[in-house]
């Protein structure tokens, strides 16, 4: 669901912009606005009847929830359909010709084979010419940040549309735990991207190395084969070696992760600028359920745990290392769950905090759930701990021991966090997940359930539909600056807590990851932009885009699908703790103003009027094309007419 929304807003962003410029310039018998806009309207329909609770929690039977994942699965295809027509219009260097005809212009970077199945990216096929890559930004701040695309072979470079070849590393791709693929490669690279917009990229065939592209390095710890050594395989250097003897790290410009030798899991950090070493521990659990007869135990809706929560058993995991310029990184093999650490040679926001990937698998237990672990040394006294509302505002929440375990979880859409007078730990999460803070310098969420038992509250099933599921993390170590947060004296007392600038974004960017497509056939006829932008400068930090959204004509509602020139533009402006430095950040704030009538690139606003939030209501007294504010932690809604 949480993919079905940040694809369809991408989507409706671009389709507003593509539809203006098409009026603009008098194209509209040649672009399928009808056609998309009614795609648009489906996947709006489709995602708010996922919005009904039971399908937001799982508690619907499995053919419901089949239904639900296969009315998400078409509009994911539907929304990739619409973004890959509005791109390739708008990158254009002529926009007049644009051919409609051409229907496959761009290849998005994943697709997924059936609603229940991990996306797969798309390999780039690089033979005698060089291949194109869009990437597109839809947040309204320029990003400047570490990409990934698969390609079928190693010997590549990347360079801007201007020549300028650019610093790129080759991973490998592994087709199990030790084997490596051949003919595929995963290929990173730094890509500036501006707001609201897109940058493209030439990925060119090389016969020698030209320096500008590395190859990750491999060590294999504790490998299942049984012999040790260094090795060449597919061009990559593989150490294969037991058991490390001493903790080992990964390393960018701004941190180091160290690791366990014993576990392979995550045990320190390090910011590389005070060489404050933080302790950060992570550990997987598994909760059983209560084992006696006469009572209630865990089910769809019930978490009754039978205590407290089990490390997995395991020993000797499969370490796998892959260190490189732009990005290193460490997977752990562990009984139902593969996790992945991640740290990025990045000068955007991506260097700054760490990031975490599981992919979990519980469908072999039996009455489990399983749960991840952070284990620092921050002093979050008094049980203290932070959870986000819908990623709109701050929830202070405390446990008491008094209470038992599952009264102290709470729901976290996308942020939690816990802190002491120095320093503040933020867990973001790219899917709503339940959590809590047990005990002192903890933070715990739970990945997945299986559970084989009604639990007598109207399912009339367990919940025995487990896939392998991936999810994601961004782990941000924050120490607070100056002296005027009332952190500093009376941390117990403060009711309110909000996330600095740093955290806001961080979770914007994991929830909004740049999405790249790769131009199908390349013609040199076609000259496409090297970027596009459709703002004339990147919003306010405080100022998140929410959405534009086409508003439908009113006549032709009832024959056909007709997009209008009005749109409902949204803007959020957050709330943010300024205790915190704002680094990696390229914006200003401007005290929640935002210049409407000089804020579209090559668009000029024919009116602005403040709505409802529903749109159903007029708050303006008058039509404006200039500014407008928005107040701290608002949510405004603008009727805008392009011209």
């Amino acid at each position: 669901m949480v993919i079905a929304f940040f694809l369809s807003r991408g989507a409706e962003l671009l389709f507003s912009i593509a539809l203006a410029h098409v009026q603009n310039n008098s194209l509209q018998a040649l672009f399928p606005s009808s056609s998309l806009m009614s795609m648009l309207l489906l996947a709006r329909r489709n995602l708010g009847l996922f919005q009904h609770h039971d399908a937001i929690t799982g508690t619907a039977k499995d053919l419901v929830v089949n239904d639900y994942g296969n009315k998400l699965f078409e509009s994911l295809a539907q929304m990739k359909d619409v973004t890959t027509k509005c791109a390739h219009l708008l990158l254009l260097q002529n926009i007049t010709l644009y051919n409609p005809a051409v229907t496959d212009f761009f290849d998005v970077d994943e697709v997924r084979a059936k609603h229940d199945a991990i996306a797969e990216k798309t390999i780039i096929k690089i033979s005698k010419h060089p291949r194109t890559v869009a990437i597109y930004n839809s947040l309204g701040q320029e990003r400047y940040e570490i990409v990934t695309v698969h390609v079928s072979v190693a010997e590549v470079e990347v360079s801007e549309v201007n020549g300028r070849i650019i610093e790129a590393q080759v991973n490998p791709v592994w087709l199990g735990k030790e084997e490596i693929a051949s003919g595929i490669f995963e290929l990173a690279f730094t890509a500036r991207v501006p707001a609201f917009g897109f940058s493209t990229f030439v990925i060119s065939p090389i016969s020698k190395s030209t320096g500008s592209t590395k190859r990750g390095k491999v060590v294999l710890y504790n490998n299942q084969r049984g012999r040790n050594g260094r090795e060449s395989r597919y061009g990559f250097s593989v150490l294969v070696s037991g058991l490390p003897k001493v903790p080992f790290h990964i390393e960018s410009s701004y941190i180091t992760a160290e690791f366990s030798h014993k576990t392979g899991l995550l045990q320190s950090f390090m910011n590389n600028e005070d060489k404050k070493v933080m302790k950060l521990e992570v550990q997987f659990l598994f909760y059983g359920t209560t084992v006696e007869k006469s009572k209630d135990k865990s089910g769809a809706y019930i978490f009754l745990p039978d205590g407290e929560a089990k490390l997995i058993e395991y020993s000797k995991p499969l370490i796998r290392v892959i260190r490189g310029p732009l990005m290193s990184e460490v997977h752990v093999f562990l009984p139902s769950v593969q996790h992945i650490v991640r740290v990025f040679n990045s000068p955007g926001l991506d260097g700054v905090s760490l990031e975490l990937s599981n992919v979990v698998d519980i469908r072999t237990e039996k009455n489990k759930e399983l749960a991840m672990r952070l284990l620092t040394d921050v002093d979050n006294s008094g049980g203290q701990f932070y959870t986000d509302l819908n990623g709109l505002q701050i929830q202070r929440r405390k446990t008491l021991q008094k209470l038992p375990l599952q009264a102290n979880y709470y729901p976290i859409p996308t942020t939690a966090y816990i802190e002491d007078s120095e320093t503040r730990l933020t867990l973001h999460t790219a899917q709503p997940l339940g959590g809590t803070s047990r005990r002192l310098g903890e933070l715990e969420v739970i990945l997945d359930r299986r559970l084989n038992q009604d639990d007598n509250r109207g399912l009339q099933q367990g919940v025995l539909d487990n896939r392998k599921t991936p999810n994601r993390f961004k782990v941000l170590f924050e120490k607070r600056q100056g002296q005027h947060h009332p952190a500093n004296s009376s941390l117990g007392n403060q009711l309110d807590s909000y996330p600095s600038l740093l955290s806001h974004y961080n979770s914007l960017t994991l929830l909004h990851p740049m999405m790249s497509m790769s131009r199908r056939v390349e013609d040199s006829s076609i000259q496409l932009k090297p970027n596009f932008t459709a703002l004339t400068s990147s919003l306010p930090c405080d100022i998140h885009l929410l959405n534009i959204r086409t508003i439908q004509e009113k006549e032709e509602a009832a024959v056909k699908v007709k997009p209008s020139r009005e749109a409902a533009m949204l803007l959020h402006r957050v709330g943010h703790d300024c205790s915190f430095p704002s680094r990696a950040l390229y914006c200003k704030t401007t005290n929640g103003e935002v210049d409407v009538r000089n804020l579209f690139n090559s668009l000029s606003v024919e009116y602005v009027e403040e709505m409802t939030l529903s749109m159903m209501y007029n708050l303006s007294k008058e039509r404006s094309t200039h500014s407008v504010t928005v107040q701290p932690m608002e949510i405004n809604t603008y009727k805008i007419k392009f011209k």
